[in-house]
C-alpha cells in the first residue's frame, strides 16, 4: 500500500520481527507525495529514511520532548497521529499534533497532565513539556 493508504495493523502483525519501510525522502522535510520536490525547492542534499512500522503507534511520554515531537511525526508523514496513555480521567487517545511548549513544572512525573485544552492538553515528558492536540 503507498500513499495515501496506511498498512493496516493486521498486515503489520504478520511478521514475526516487524518491518521496514523506505521512505524516498528524508522525513520529515521530505513528507508527502512527491518527495523530488525537494529539487524543484532548490535542495542541495537529498535523503532516504529507512523506519520501522508498527502496528501500534504509542508514543512513550518518559522520552524528551523532542523525541516525542519526532516520533508523532514519523508515525504517519500524511496525518501524524500517534497514540498516548494519559492518567485517568483522560486515558488513552489519538494525538493530531504535538508541539514542544515550555514548562515551570519542575520536578513532576512524565506523563503528568499539567494543563487541559478543549482539544488536547500539555503534559511533562522526559525532558520538557509537550502540548498534545487530538
Amino acid at each position: 500500500m503507498g500513499y495515501p493508504r496506511l498498512i493496516p495493523p493486521s498486515l503489520l502483525a504478520v511478521p514475526k520481527y516487524g518491518a521496514v519501510n523506505v521512505h524516498p525522502s528524508a522525513l520529515p522535510a521530505g513528507r508527502g507525495p512527491n518527495p523530488a520536490r525537494q529539487l524543484y525547492e532548490g535542495a542541495s542534499t537529498l535523503g532516504a529514511t529507512l523506519h520501522r512500522t508498527d502496528a501500534e503507534r504509542i508514543l512513550d511520554l518518559r522520552e524528551p520532548a523532542a523525541v516525542i515531537r519526532r516520533r508523532a511525526v514519523a508515525l504517519n508523514v500524511l496525518f501524524p497521529s500517534a497514540q498516548v496513555t494519559l492518567p485517568d480521567p483522560i486515558g488513552t487517545v489519538v494525538i493530531r499534533h504535538v508541539d514542544i511548549v515550555p514548562t515551570t513544572a519542575g520536578a513532576t512525573t512524565p506523563g503528568t497532565v499539567l494543563l487541559t485544552h478543549a482539544d488536547g492538553g500539555t503534559v511533562r515528558a522526559g525532558e520538557g513539556a509537550v502540548r498534545l492536540t487530538h
